[in-house]
């Protein structure tokens, strides 16, 4: 019998133990780390928190990366070179003026992202 632990080690790839020694600062290269760990850190920035929540984007479900690019939804927002460090990135994002809308975007879901990020 396989047990929880073991199903989510075989489909990730990768132990919790190996991912809880992987601390990352703002100094770490984007590409050294995971991916998920990259986003996770950038949402723990309380000002790219509040910029990625005023377009919806406050629990990073719909941030990733794909090849090069760092996406929100299925607008690229920045490039990532190779050595691009997590604050680097994290500033360029800051950059842009607006980020694309959240894809549930909707009056009420407008209103509450107003509330909660003013």
């Amino acid at each position: 019998m396989i047990t929880i632990k073991e199903l989510r080690e075989a489909q990730t790839g990768f132990s919790r133990r190996n991912t809880a020694n992987q601390r990352m600062t703002g100094k770490d290269l984007v590409w050294d780390k995971d991916e998920i760990g990259v986003v996770k850190y950038m949402l723990n920035d309380p000002k790219f928190k509040k910029h990625a929540g005023q377009a919806g984007y406050e629990s990073g479900e719909d941030i990733y990366f794909d090849d090069d690019a760092l996406v929100f939804g299925d607008k690229t927002v920045a490039k990532v070179k190779a050595k691009t460090t997590i604050d680097d990135l994290i500033k360029l994002v800051l950059k842009r003026k607006k980020l694309p809308k959240h894809p549930d975007w909707t009056p009420a879901f407008e209103k509450e992202m107003k509330r909660k990020y003013k």
